[in-house]
């Protein structure tokens, strides 16, 4: 997925990052599925009316949504409430802002103007700092793995690998393989002495 998104990228000089204004709340439901979102107060029983968070689909109904909304708009990579929009030249990149913010409005999707970045030659998006020379770790990421203290139960260490595991850009990169298992061999199989050795 990631070196997809690297490989779209390429040759681009200018970036801007754009983040819908509560997004999930802006996507309605319809009656019969809103229906199935009642909750019983004292006061008595609601429903939503629109997407609300905490449900586990919602990022990627948000995401097809959005995805739906910028179809045929090339620069453009939605990844749940990620939108980024790229371009080779300063003239392409206001073109396809200007493209982008129309499709947007046409469909009533609101922007949070204040976590928008517009306009940027390096831009932090999916935990990479991308940039015209490529991607590279976010360093912010990179520190908080470095200053996470020893792992003390089978939880942490989870936790810890989970991180790495996310701040890897490949499914086949080392992070990956670390996360599964411990010198070769499967968690289950081993002690948690051994795997706490290893940290």
């Amino acid at each position: 997925m990631f070196d997809d998104i690297i490989h779209q990228l390429r040759g681009s000089t200018i970036f801007s990052k754009l983040d819908a204004q509560s997004g999930f709340w802006q996507l309605p439901l319809d009656p019969d599925t809103a229906k199935l979102t009642t909750f019983i107060t004292p006061y008595g029983r609601f429903f939503m009316k629109r997407v609300p968070f905490g449900i586990s689909s919602a990022p990627e109904i948000f995401m097809r949504t959005v995805s739906e909304i910028l179809k045929g708009i090339d620069g453009v990579i939605c990844y749940f409430d990620d939108t980024l929009c790229y371009s080779k030249t300063k003239e392409e990149h206001e073109n396809l802002i200007a493209q982008v913010q129309r499709r947007l409005r046409e469909a009533s999707l609101q922007l949070n103007e204040a976590k928008c970045e517009y306009r940027k030659s390096e831009i932090t998006f999916l935990g990479h700092v991308i940039d015209a020379k490529g991607c590279r770790p976010d360093p912010r990421k990179v520190e908080a793995i470095k200053d996470m203290p020893e792992p003390r139960d089978t939880t942490e260490i989870r936790r810890y690998l989970g991180m790495v595991r996310a701040d890897s850009k490949r499914s086949e990169s080392p992070g990956h393989q670390q996360a599964e298992t411990c010198h070769g061999k499967p968690y289950k199989s081993q002690g948690k002495l051994s795997v706490l050795m290893s940290f």
